[in-house]
């Protein structure tokens, strides 16, 4: 280029400086997604007088003169960071269309269109100005103005400013005078402020404030969207005008407690996003207007001011109202000196491995208080009437306060994660919040309520299973009542063994009688220990018929923990078969009465039930399980109870006929009193299955096609792992499959579908609800929920100060209703702890029991099971729920089953170990997680299992998964890039990663990647490789080998991105080609 016209290309150019870390943000996320609409503001406005257009442009002109915003465009030079370019004169963008001759309608159709046409549209950075105008001619005296424009020119503080120019120039214009306005500031003068500032200070200060920071709160009630982009058709709105009576008691209260209005609505919504998440403290984003008070003339400039920061704010449930709400006041107050910090520094400031990698937060509350309306005209002007407004952010849902002498609520949010009506209750319970929170300053913080009355008593009614009249009868009362009057009704069959009801009977009142004489006592345990044959039923009947209750033993426990149990149940007498002798004798000071050994005896005893008296009140069992102090703690059921629940599961099952039930897991855990009780209970027939067949598929096989049974419970990992041996329907029921003790994998159910046409109910419940609580028909469908409560049973959801909470909110599941058991034996603390007094139960002295299980209810379908509360680990510092990181893998297809453990790595170190059943690829599974879950939460090491170890109840093993040594090494060896194209990204990254190494196969993000950084590459490989490069492809090829064939297949040069001089192509538009010999 001549020098006259390098001359030429600077004279164009009035300014040139940095971009600011806000326009840095909105940059890239347009460009991440640039049709979806996010980041484009626009405004439509009806004009209905004498219009001229020529006047009406040359306002725009004008004003375009006056704010250097407009003409200014964005560029990488040689630099990585963008530089903003402030042209001298610019091209009025401006479009001007005659609709006169459509129908009114039609007119309607096409404003539509055309806005949302403009919207996905997006802008060229290189190019200025970057807004739009159109002018549509409706009427005589009617047009439609369009002013389309992007964020990074302008915040919602500017846009009114921007139109009070236009209208006034409009006015002197038309009255043939030139306009008076006052001088204006450029937005460089901010921009040199900001760099003024001390911004180590600023750093300290930020650090300070995320030092709390643990993960992302979760947004509330959030449907994972499918979509890689948005799309301007998912950005929604939906908004309320609170009532009168609520702003005033909001006004009155602000002045009252003296906080500001600002304070109030980020107190709300903080509570409102902790008793939807279950959380003790929340984080979300706040925008500030960014207008630093230290500039002067800074509330009329005309530029992107508004700034998004972290908010952190601790729910003290036994703080006043007013306390809180200062507390809070006074930190907002501490942050306005350094609210110049933009967002992606603030999140730069925590460690690599934080778990804010995909950011600090998803939801935004934005309160805006504008000074000037958006409205503004002088008299003199056209009438204005605004039609819409459009502007969106990247997050999928953001809070908007209108306050004035009305207060608008509004949600702007992603169609594809929210449906409108989650949003509509959010906003309903955002209300009932700000009506609680400002009712009075002196309350406590944890009394502040989600629900109203009316939606209480709602939930409260879905919280019930249907009512039934509790029974009077006991477990024993039931089989003798069968026993009398239907004697030959099969009762048990085991093997090739068969006994009647009446046989069975007789059998347990002789052992019943035998019992007694050995001095078994009223009330007193017995401990149990026998195979899975005639003998265990026999055993337990005869227990309870003498007055005592059971204490299950099983054979395979070590013996030691045989002994624990024993001992813990002051068991002085055991029932049991010479076989288990030695396991049971101890030291000599127990009756030990071996049924089969000693049946000879027994048989001499009356067949008649003994003169005792068994009350439903009377404990029935005692099943040891284990206790979070590392000793076994012992369940205490009574008869009443068993009773319950074998009534309301088989109204629940809607077995039919004289049905075989299969007890095909431990006695020593309830999961199998489904079909113990459920079937001698009714009148049914118990299907004893013996210990070797649970493990083999191939002899389960051919015993249930010698004998079908029509129920089963079981645990699913178990039922997976026997059709994957043997995938046939004789494994299935005939009328029901009850899957109970763990969710069932969606590959699972259609497996069974595929194989059988039996019911499938899932079956839930803690030993301490006695059994089952609850349940939910998965014969139709993928959802898997643990579904509603049963007869007499209540489910209640739970936040952590018993407060009831909506659909979608996550919380502990309590458990009440007359199933319950009595405790925890010889536990009183630790009873009274778990089995708490029930607020909403109607009949005094009601009890619930807290499940440890979290859960939320799912509108109009049932309850969701989502993990322990208890099963938290620390990783790095990081609270992380394993169960969460489960579900997460169980949701991919071909996933069977998974597990996750956090495994010894030796030296100190710990790391989490993903173990997973199914046909898939790991590295698919790695993939498809990371997508999904903060980096913290994800799995370093993955193992492929056959199976996952069961435990005899057919419940995860968690003690028997691989250790760290059985898995191979999640990284290969360093394999260093392989070409031109690959040395020359891999410089990009050592540079921008600051690392000595790159592999082929590294991971730009698992190596310390983020946004701010993603930039950067972006420019240097845009320069470096001159070609159609996207930031997303950044993300969708994040190796080093996987960029470089993609950038390889993008029609490179034969010499891989070097020109012929031997110099990187560069990308050349219009502007940067003459800037670059500027």
């Amino acid at each position: 280029m001549s020098a006259s016209a390098n001359s030429g290309i600077k004279q164009q150019i009035e300014a040139m400086y940095p971009v600011t870390g806000i326009q840095r943000g909105m940059i890239f996320h347009s460009m991440l997604a640039p049709q979806s609409g996010v980041y484009i503001l626009q405004d439509s406005i009806r004009f209905s007088a004498a219009f001229d257009p020529e006047v009406f442009w040359r306002a725009w002109e004008y004003v375009i003169q006056r704010h250097p915003v407009f003409r200014t465009l964005f560029v990488r030079l040689d630099t990585d960071q963008p530089v903003q370019v402030v042209l001298k004169q610019v091209l009025l963008p401006k479009v001007e269309l005659d609709w006169t001759e459509l129908p009114e309608a039609e007119q309607d159709s096409a404003l539509r269109e055309l806005l949302v046409s403009e919207q996905q549209r997006g802008f060229d950075f290189a190019r200025a100005p970057l807004m739009r105008l159109h002018l549509i001619r409706c009427a005589e005296q009617s047009w439609y103005f369009v002013w389309t424009r992007h964020h990074v020119l302008l915040d919602g503080w500017s846009g009114p400013l921007v139109l009070r120019d236009v209208m006034a120039c409009l006015s002197a214009f038309a009255a043939g005078r030139e306009p008076e306005l006052p001088p204006a500031r450029g937005y460089q003068d901010y921009v040199r402020w900001v760099n003024s500032q001390n911004h180590d200070v600023a750093k300290s200060f930020w650090q300070s404030e995320l030092s709390n920071f643990d993960l992302r709160t979760p947004l509330p009630m959030i449907q994972e969207s499918t979509r890689e982009q948005r799309q301007v058709e998912d950005l929604q709105a939906h908004a309320v005008l609170v009532d009168t009576s609520l702003k005033q008691q909001l006004d009155t209260f602000v002045k009252s407690e003296r906080v500001t209005l600002n304070c109030v609505l980020q107190a709300a919504w903080a509570l409102l996003l902790a008793r939807y998440a279950d959380l003790d403290a929340v984080t979300f984003g706040v925008t500030v207007s960014g207008r630093p008070p230290q500039l002067p003339g800074v509330e009329s400039i005309v530029g992107p001011f508004i700034n998004t920061l972290p908010m952190t704010i601790a729910i003290d449930g036994s703080a006043r109202v007013g306390d809180w709400l200062r507390a809070l006041q006074l930190r907002n107050a501490a942050r306005a000196d350094y609210e110049f910090m933009p967002l992606a520094e603030v999140q730069s400031l925590l460690p690599a491995n934080s778990p804010a990698g995909g950011g600090l937060f998803d939801s935004l509350l934005v309160f805006d208080n504008y000074p000037v309306s958006a409205r503004s005209s002088s008299a003199s002007g056209p009438s204005a009437e605004p039609l819409t407004s459009f502007s969106y952010n990247n997050y999928p849902l953001t809070l908007m306060v209108m306050p004035g002498d009305s207060l608008l609520l509004q949600f702007k949010y992603d169609g594809a994660c929210y449906s409108r009506a989650a949003v509509t209750q959010l906003l309903t319970h955002l209300q009932q919040l700000l009506g609680n929170l400002t009712a009075s300053g002196e309350q406590r913080v944890a009394a502040l309520t989600l629900v109203a009355a009316d939606e209480q008593h709602a939930l409260l009614v879905d919280a019930k299973g249907p009512d039934r009249e509790a029974s009077r009868d006991t477990i024993v009362s039931r089989v003798a009542a069968v026993a009398t009057s239907d004697p030959t009704r099969p009762a048990l069959v085991s093997g090739d063994v068969e006994l009647t009801y009446a046989e069975l009977d007789a059998s347990a009142n002789r052992l019943a009688h035998c019992l007694r004489a050995y001095g078994l006592q009223a009330g007193q345990r017995v401990g149990l220990c026998t195979a899975r044959n005639p003998s265990l039923v026999i055993g337990l009947l005869g227990i309870m018929k003498a007055g005592g209750s059971y204490v299950p033993i099983d054979a395979d426990w070590p013996e030691h923990r045989i002994a624990q149990v024993l001992s813990r149940a002051a068991a002085s007498i055991v029932v049991t078969e010479q076989a288990m002798l030695d396991l049971v004798a101890g030291d000599g000071d127990r009756t030990v009465v071996s049924i089969d050994r000693d049946w000879a005896e027994i048989s001499s005893f009356p067949a008649t039930s003994p003169a005792i008296s068994v009350c439903a009140e009377q404990l029935a069992y005692v099943i040891f399980t284990s206790g979070s102090t590392g000793t076994p703690k012992g369940v205490a059921v009574s008869h009443g109870a068993v009773v319950d629940y074998c009534d309301g599961v088989l109204e629940r099952l809607g077995v039919f006929g004289t049905a075989s039930f299969a007890a095909l897991s431990t006695a020593a855990a309830d999961l199998g009193h489904t079909a113990l009780f459920g079937a001698l209970c009714s009148g049914h027939t118990l299907r004893l299955l013996p210990e070797s067949l649970s493990l083999d598929a191939h002899a389960l096989h051919d015993e249930l096609v010698r004998r079908p049974i029509d129920v089963l419970k079981i645990v699913p990992s178990h039922l997976e792992a026997l059709l994957s041996a043997m995938p046939d329907q004789s494994l299935l029921p005939r009328q029901c499959l009850v899957l109970g003790g763990e969710s069932p994998s969606g590959s699972l159910l259609q497996r069974i579908r595929a194989l059988g046409a039996c019911r499938i109910v899932n079956h839930y419940g803690p030993t301490e609800a006695t059994v089952g609580a609850l349940s939910c028909d998965l014969t139709a469908t993928d959802r898997v929920l643990i579904g509603t409560p049963m007869a007499a049973r209540r489910a209640y959801v739970l936040d952590r100060h018993l407060q009831i909470l909506p659909a979608g909110a996550l919380g502990e599941l309590y458990l009440g209703g007359a199933a319950l058991a009595q405790g925890y034996v010889d536990e009183p603390a630790q009873t009274a702890l778990r089995f708490v007094p029930d607020p909403y139960a109607t009949q005094p002295g009601s009890r619930m029991y807290r499940t440890g299980d979290r859960v939320r209810n799912v509108a109009g379908a049932g309850v969701q099971y989502l993990g322990r509360i208890d099963q938290q680990i620390k990783l790095r510092g990081f609270r992380i729920e394993l169960g969460e990181i489960e579900s997460a893998i169980r949701t991919l297809d071909g996933v069977q089953a998974a597990a996750v453990a956090l495994q010894d790595a030796g030296h100190g170190e710990t790391k989490l170990v993903a173990y997973v059943v199914g046909n898939v690829s790991l590295d698919d599974c790695a993939s498809r997680v990371a997508a999904i879950l903060p980096e913290p939460m994800r799995p370093s090491h993955w193992l492929p299992l056959h199976d996952l170890p069961l435990t005899r109840n057919g419940k995860l093993d968690r003690k028997a998964l691989p250790g760290l040594a059985a898995v191979a090494a999640p990284v290969a060896a360093h394999v260093p890039p392989a070409s031109g194209i690959e040395e020359r990204i891999a410089d990009v990254w050592r540079d921008l990663l600051k690392r000595d190494q790159i592999g082929r196969d590294d991971n730009f993000f698992q190596l310390g990647g983020n946004s701010l950084l993603i930039i950067q590459a972006h420019g240097r490989l845009k320069r470096m490789f001159g070609t159609e490069l996207s930031v997303l492809d950044l993300f969708k090829y994040p190796t080093l080998a996987k960029l470089a064939n993609h950038l390889r297949a993008g029609s490179q040069a034969p010499s891989e991105g070097v020109s012929q001089s031997g110099e990187p192509l560069k990308a050349h538009t219009p502007i940067t080609e003459q800037l670059s010999h500027a």
